[in-house]
């Protein structure tokens, strides 16, 4: 603290013990009354001046209401007693302390003090990079709440703009919490500024930031972690009061959770979907009731035909054979049944001149338990069983038992039907689709 500081602060003490000293309390709003001086506060103020020496009612009380809390008018005061430019930030200030913050620059502003409000807005934007989620409450605090100021409003928003981590979290499986999303701070009005063409978030990014924030509760307590700045209780709670429908008489009949998810599907419609993979499409967005099934089906279509236009060929899903010693075993194996729980795959082909149905699958040893893959061919039935010709096996990855190993594949040695030829077999599954 700055011997100026002291200077305030001891000045400050002196006049709440000797009230005689003081020749008019500046009284918040929530009732707390500071001592002050009137010749200190104009000359240091504009608005005072005009206030306290001109023709305004206030020229003559003895007490005076301003529009801010007592915390507030305090620093003010301090501000106008001595110059002093001390803005403390508590190492765990959250929400409440942003917000708090952007109060006392709307104060600064509003009173005329031009040096205490670059120092409040320096703070600010201390506290951003400190703190990117906490962006997204000084924003809507200056945006929207009790204490608009035009320029934190805009140094904030470009913030979260140019760091849309501040939203939330940007990686997949992140959990989104009050630390780390600030979109949970942002009001109706001020999400809607904070999704334009301006916000560098990829598309899957904007579309979980905006689900969390249609599904979290307006209504629910700040986090015991976070500490006002100055102590200002319940502005939180006065703060959130003011939030109501976002426009228009037909919202006055909608909830706050019913407003969200109003608004975050119609910002949903401006998210371009198409650029969001498939999977996570699938598994983020399909069921988050902000886009209706018909623009799901749009989305896939658009998907599939710039994948086409790309090259990528829609096959029918099959197994592709190649470099077996025998060419019959060669070739497109398609989906024929399930034989071990796993799909069961087959072609027909010609081996030594003689027609054959070919099946790839997997089963289990009646000997020993063990689950392998295996090649082989029925010429009578059209069945595996004990007459079946066995050309190639590979026992089963544990790891992907599920999966058919593209290499490791060999003749069943030991065995009279098992006529398979040496070669470097390689097994391809197709998922109905491949790549240029």
């Amino acid at each position: 603290m700055s011997s100026q500081d002291e200077t305030a602060e001891s000045f400050l003490d002196l006049l709440k013990k000797k009230d005689h000293l003081s020749d008019v309390s500046l009284r918040g709003t929530d009732g707390r009354q500071i001592p002050a001086v009137r010749v200190l506060l104009a000359a240091r103020s504009p608005v005072f001046e005009r206030m306290l020496y001109g023709d305004f009612a206030e020229s003559t009380d003895r007490v005076v209401n301003l529009p801010y809390t007592g915390d507030v008018v305090e620093k003010v005061v301090a501000h106008c007693m001595s110059g002093s430019l001390q803005i403390d930030l508590p190492e765990d200030c959250g929400e409440v302390g942003a917000r708090s913050l952007t109060i006392l620059v709307s104060a600064a502003h509003f009173f005329e003090l031009e040096a205490m409000e670059a120092a409040a807005l320096e703070k600010s934007g201390y506290l951003m990079k400190k703190s990117p989620p906490l962006a997204c409450a000084l924003y809507d605090e200056a945006h929207a709440g009790a204490a608009k100021h035009e320029e934190l409003s805009s140094n904030a928003l470009a913030f979260i703009h140019e760091n849309p981590d501040s939203l939330c979290s940007s990686e997949l499986g992140a959990d989104l919490t009050e630390d780390s999303t600030g979109a949970f701070f942002l009001r109706s009005e001020s999400i809607v500024n904070v999704f334009d063409a301006r916000l560098c978030a990829n598309e899957l990014t904007k579309f979980r930031c905006l689900l969390a924030w249609s599904k979290k509760e307006q209504e629910e307590p700040q986090s015991q972690n976070s500490r006002a700045l100055f102590d200002t209780e319940d502005l939180l709670a006065r703060s959130k009061q003011q939030e109501g429908p976002s426009s228009g008489e037909s919202g006055a009949s909608l909830s706050r959770e019913e407003n969200r998810q109003v608004v975050a599907q119609q910002l949903a419609k401006h998210i371009k979907l198409w650029l969001v993979p498939p999977s996570e499409l699938a598994f983020v967005a399909q069921h988050s009731g902000l886009v209706s099934v018909e623009t799901f089906c749009d989305v896939y279509k658009a998907q599939a035909l710039h994948a086409e236009k790309e090259g990528v060929q829609f096959v029918r899903e099959h197994v592709n054979v190649k470099g077996a010693g025998i060419r019959g075993v060669n070739g497109k194996y398609y989906p024929n049944g399930v034989c071990d729980g796993v799909p069961l795959y087959s072609k027909k082909g010609r081996i030594n001149g003689r027609a054959e149905i070919l099946f790839l699958g997997r089963c289990t040893s009646n000997k020993n338990g063990n689950k392998f893959w295996f090649i082989v061919a029925e010429r009578e039935s059209g069945e595996i069983d004990g007459s079946s010709i066995c050309y190639y096996s590979v026992p089963v990855v544990k790891k992907n038992k599920n999966s058919i190993p593209s290499k490791g594949w060999s003749t069943l040695t030991g065995r009279t039907r098992a006529q398979g030829i040496e070669s470097s077999l390689e097994v391809i599954y197709m998922a109905g689709w491949k790549h240029p």
